[in-house]
């Protein structure tokens, strides 16, 4: 980009002086005026087509005149001798016109000319940036802000010199004096056109160059240590300079030779050497450290994880033949239930009992359940103090019939023969952490074994299993179709933790595995199925929200801060809670019971354990539904503060029964097994006790493949269950309706949330 200067003070002219310079020039001639911006709007104005400045015009010349310049009123002889020759004689000049024609203004927008003002050597190209927001022509009417933002600045820079840096910047702010502007005239002589282009005044500023320094040897030398060490000793206070004295003072010399030392030198060496040889080495500390951490002693040599720890080097080998095990092997074959007060140990026993394989994890397990029952049959006095047992006697009791050599096993292990400390209590914990890694495969859940200690929030669980070696992440629920087996297709809920309890997302995986089985045309049958205690229940969360129905054995403190007032939306007007609410319960409730109420296949449930609240109501639309003797039905809804839902108040009617669906719904009675068996509800309950779902599962598909086998055409079977179905579905769909907006009315007023509080709270007894 150029940089045009003015290098010297302009001399005005005008009349035929000035058209004379403008004939020698020619179009190299660059004019400059000084007026007002609303005179040239635009480059195609519509004014008229000539105009003559009515200002003075100074004419820019890249060269000056050495001759005296004359003042104003001069004149001499000759002047007026040549006057009056003129006057005589008529002379015909071929110059140009007095008048001159704009023929264009031009407004550049990328690279405008320049006008600087440097008397001194100047580079003849730069680096320009314009920066600037521009929006559009600045109106002169608007305010001073606006035009702020308009405007548009240009920035110069060079470094050709070899000393300077040059900038240049515009003289004058165009929001300073918005009405004057700078333009550079063209004129041709030829034709008496002038081209008239928008210039930018330019302020040339020329800075000497900063030296470099040179980096020296030393300097590149230098660490990170030494550099902020000087930046301390620069910097620094009082104290930290003192500091940095000290450390100078006490700093050893590596080049200090070592031949040269004192012999008082050599002799306190020599003693400090042999005084620190009997020390305990690194090696030797860490394992001390090791023995000291309240966890057992894990094999640091092993290279799998199913050789880290030894059950016999943990408990004893004889230890371990000597526990018990014939008892809970002869009631699980007789087929007689076996009662415990570990939910870990229950989910277990009946597969471990049942295989002769498995006698070595069955005896795990029943020292696991013994070692439960120790630490339960503690009391706490102390956080310092810890757990105080009982005497001898009350344990032996307590642990019956483990035999004496058990019990005096667990006492000293655990215990300093009276009381527990924090250390024995972290060291019980721990083996039962390991030991159910064992039984499960080095796999487990946690939240069975944390209720079973009654630690209170899984953050400390997870800490104890860590302290193991163990990594702990977060289980989730995968509700999906485990196989299809020719024309049957198999849903299983398996969620043992949380009882099989399924959140809003769960219901909408169930939802879309129903009707995924449903566009397959082979599927004649679909088989939902469980896995653990419980076939199914609803989980209430706060954050999540799909069913209000809270399930058996679900942490209900997870609703105690929760009213239609907290979380996130500030609005708690009507109509800002029931837009909350739709979100959030009618369209997963419509969906669900919809997917259900209208599957086309044969839909056949198997109930592993108790079925509660809107689960109880979905799988009344099941066609056929077995379970095992300890299964019952629940449907607390009105000891909630809610309404029927999932289509309770027709499906449930209709297979129950009047009589007992008002015992279900209005009283919130529990329905055991053979009473649902003896109304119809159930179509057979198959003789299988707690922990062996995997065989009641095995028999519900037997009986599938039995009863509704090839030898059934498949095409009969779902036009006949349309036939069946078919009168009352309509019904079903309206029902499903006003149900779900009944509910809706209900959450909006906050009754149900306020019971929930108060079962939370322990304000409330219930059988929940």
């Amino acid at each position: 980009m150029c940089l045009c200067t003015e290098r010297r003070i302009l001399t005005e002219v005008s009349g035929e002086a000035f058209a004379t310079a403008l004939r020698e020039r020619g179009r190299q001639i660059f004019l400059r005026w000084h007026f007002d911006l609303p005179v040239f709007r635009t480059a195609s104005s519509s004014s008229s087509s000539s105009i003559t400045p009515s200002i003075t015009p100074i004419i820019t010349m890249g060269e000056t005149s050495s001759k005296k310049r004359k003042h104003d009123g001069e004149s001499s002889d000759k002047d007026k001798k040549k006057k009056k020759q003129k006057m005589k004689k008529k002379v015909t000049l071929d110059s140009p016109p007095s008048t001159a024609s704009v023929s264009s203004v031009l407004r550049p927008v990328q690279c405008p000319p320049v006008i600087g003002n440097a008397s001194f050597w100047c580079p003849t190209t730069a680096i320009g940036v314009i920066y600037g927001l521009v929006v559009g022509l600045t109106d002169i009417s608007a305010s001073k802000h606006t035009r702020s933002k308009t405007r548009r600045e240009l920035l110069l820079r060079s470094s050709d010199h070899a000393t300077l840096d040059y900038t240049a910047r515009e003289a004058d702010p165009r929001g300073s004096k918005p009405l004057l502007s700078h333009f550079i005239g063209v004129y041709d002589p030829t034709t008496g056109k002038l081209d008239v282009i928008e210039a930018k005044k330019m302020v040339v500023r020329a800075t000497v160059r900063a030296a470099e320094a040179a980096i020296t040897e030393e300097q590149v030398a230098k660490t990170f240590t030494d550099r902020r060490a000087d930046l301390k000793q620069t910097f620094g206070t009082r104290k930290v300079k003192k500091m940095m004295r000290q450390t100078a003072l006490n700093t050893i010399d590596k080049s200090t030779d070592t031949a040269k030392t004192q012999p008082a030198m050599k002799a306190t060496l020599e003693a400090i050497a042999a005084a620190t040889s009997r020390m305990a080495t690194v090696e030797q500390l860490k394992a001390a450290s090791e023995m000291s951490r309240p966890v057992p002693r894990p094999n640091l040599e092993a290279k799998k994880v199913e050789d880290a720890y030894d059950v016999g080097t943990m408990i004893g080998t004889d230890i371990l033949n000597l526990v018990p095990i014939a008892e809970w092997q002869e009631k699980v074959r007789a087929g007689e239930a076996v009662e415990t007060p570990s939910r870990f140990v229950s989910a277990r026993l009946n597969k471990f009992a049942a295989d002769d394989s498995l006698t070595e994890k069955l005896r795990i397990l029943r020292y696991l359940e013994l070692a439960l029952r120790f630490y339960n049959c503690t009391k706490k006095q102390g956080r310092q103090v810890g757990r105080q047992l009982p005497p001898r006697a009350e344990l032996r009791q307590a642990l019956s019939p483990a035999p004496e050599a058990v019990v005096e096993n667990l006492r000293r292990k655990f215990s300093d023969g009276e009381s527990m400390l924090k250390f024995h209590s972290e060291l019980l914990i721990t083996h039962c952490c390991v030991l159910a890694l064992i039984l499960d495969g080095f796999q487990t859940v946690t939240l069975p074994l944390r209720q079973d200690l009654k630690i209170g929030d899984d953050k400390t669980m997870n800490q104890f299993f860590q302290e193991v070696g163990a990594k702990v992440k977060a289980f989730r629920l995968t509700v999906r179709v485990v196989d299809y087996r020719g024309r049957v297709a198999v849903i299983t809920i398996a969620n043992e933790a949380k009882l099989n309890a399924l959140t809003r997302g769960q219901f909408t995986e169930l939802d879309v595995r129903l009707r995924e089985v449903a566009t397959h045309d082979d599927v004649i049958v679909t088989v939902l199925l469980a896995r653990g205690r419980y076939f199914s229940s609803s989980e209430f969360s706060p954050i999540s929200y799909f069913s209000i129905i809270l399930f058996f054995g679900a942490d209900v403190t997870s609703v105690r801060n929760l009213d239609n007032t907290d979380g996130d939306d500030d609005d708690t007007s009507a109509s800002g809670l029931r837009s909350r609410w739709v979100a959030d319960f009618v369209a997963g409730n419509l969906s669900i019971t919809h997917a259900f109420a209208t599957h086309p296949k044969i839909l056949v449930v198997g109930l592993n354990g108790p079925v509660v609240g809107l689960t109880a109501a979905l799988v009344s639309f099941a066609d056929f539904i077995y379970a095992v003797p300890h299964a019952f039905l629940l449907a607390p809804f009105a000891s909630l503060g809610l309404v029927a839902e999932g289509g309770a108040s027709r499906a449930m009617v209709r297979r129950l029964g009047l009589a007992r669906a008002n015992e279900a719904l209005l009283m919130s009675k529990r329905l055991t097994a053979s009473e649902l068996e003896a109304c119809g509800f159930l179509n057979a309950v198959f003789p299988y006790g707690v922990g062996q779902d995997e065989a009641f599962r095995s028999r519900v598909l037997q009986e599938v493949d039995d009863r509704l086998g090839d030898h059934l055409n498949g095409g009969s079977l779902l036009a006949i269950k349309k036939q069946i179905v078919g009168p009352d579905m309509d019904t079903l769909h309206s029902q499903n309706v006003h149900e779900v907006f009944a509910g809706l009315d209900r959450l909006v007023t906050g009754i149900p949330q306020r019971e929930f509080r108060k079962l939370a709270n322990r304000e409330k007894r219930h059988k929940l």
